[in-house]
């Protein structure tokens, strides 16, 4: 194997481990109060809200008004919310992984350059 293929393997793992570090959280709804919900997110909170409807959105949240959430082509409001789950992003944990994977991928292109120097 190549120097170029070892390259291609470590671009695609960083890639990868860079993308594969978010979760979603849960916020619970108060079915009296819906419109309390408003407390616990933010401006700029990605979320995925699934409808009573059904119907499921991922937007980001660009403004909280008293009865509805604003994303850039949505307005949802919050009577009309079933569930909603806020997308968070782990940035320490990216950042450990990626050294890991960092780390893996220059220890085995190592191996490779002693093996080749061997050979020769």
């Amino acid at each position: 194997m190549n120097t170029r293929n070892c390259l291609s393997i470590v671009v695609v793992a960083l890639l990868v481990t860079l993308g594969g570090c978010s979760t979603l959280e849960y916020v619970p709804i108060e079915r009296a109060q819906p419109e309390t919900l408003r407390t616990q997110l933010e401006v700029g909170d990605t979320v995925i809200v699934r409808l009573h409807s059904g119907d499921q959105r991922q937007f980001r949240i660009r403004a909280l008004e008293p009865e509805a959430l604003i994303g850039r082509d949505e307005r949802i409001a919050y009577k009309d919310i079933d569930r909603i789950d806020v997308k968070t992003v782990d940035y320490a944990g990216t950042a450990k992984s990626a050294l890991a994977v960092t780390a893996l991928a220059a220890a085995y292109i190592a191996s490779l350059l002693i093996e080749a120097e061997f050979d020769e």
